[in-house]
C-alpha cells in the first residue's frame, strides 16, 4: 500500500509502466520511461532552464539583408615608372593587381604562390591571409609590390 508519499494519481501509472515494460517484448537493456501526464507543470525560478539569460547567434554589425559589400583593392603597375608600390587590402576583400611591363617576366606573388608570366598580366584573388606579401620579378629579383593585407 502506498502512504502520501506519492499523489493518489501517480501510483497507478508508475504501476501500469511497471507492468508494461516488463511485458515488453523489446530486448532486457531497455530502460522504462516516466509516465506520460496530462498535468501541466508550472516552471518554477529554481528551474534551471529558466535562469539562464536569454542569448543571440545575431550579429549586431551585420545588416538584416544580409552581408555587408565587400571593398575591392585594385592596383595598377607600370614596371618601368612606379615599381616599387607600396599598397594595403582588408583581409577578405578581392584583390586585383595589373602588372605591365616592357618585357615579358614571370612575377611571383610570394605567401598566394602565384606565378603569372607575360608583358601584361593580372593577379585576380581573395586577400584570405594578414600579413606583409612580396611581389617580385623572379628573373631580375625586382621588387614590384608590397601588398600588406589587414584585419578589417
Amino acid at each position: 500500500m502506498i502512504r502520501n508519499s506519492f499523489p493518489r494519481f501517480i501510483a497507478p501509472l508508475v504501476l501500469a509502466s511497471v507492468l508494461a515494460v516488463g511485458c515488453s517484448s523489446d530486448d532486457s537493456t531497455s530502460t522504462p520511461t516516466a509516465p506520460e501526464s496530462t498535468e501541466q507543470v508550472a516552471a518554477t525560478p529554481t528551474d534551471p532552464t529558466n535562469t539562464l539569460p536569454p542569448t543571440s547567434t545575431a550579429a549586431k554589425d551585420e545588416p538584416e539583408t544580409g552581408t555587408p559589400p565587400t571593398l575591392s583593392t585594385n592596383i595598377e603597375i607600370d614596371v618601368e615608372s612606379d615599381a616599387p608600390v607600396s599598397a594595403s587590402a582588408v583581409v577578405g576583400s578581392p584583390v586585383r593587381i595589373h602588372i605591365v611591363s616592357d618585357e615579358e617576366s614571370e612575377f611571383h606573388l610570394h605567401g598566394y604562390d602565384i606565378e603569372l608570366t607575360g608583358d601584361d598580366v593580372v593577379f585576380d584573388f581573395v586577400a584570405d591571409q594578414l600579413g606583409v606579401f612580396e611581389l617580385e620579378d623572379h628573373e631580375s629579383g625586382q621588387l614590384i609590390l608590397t601588398l600588406e593585407i589587414l584585419a578589417d
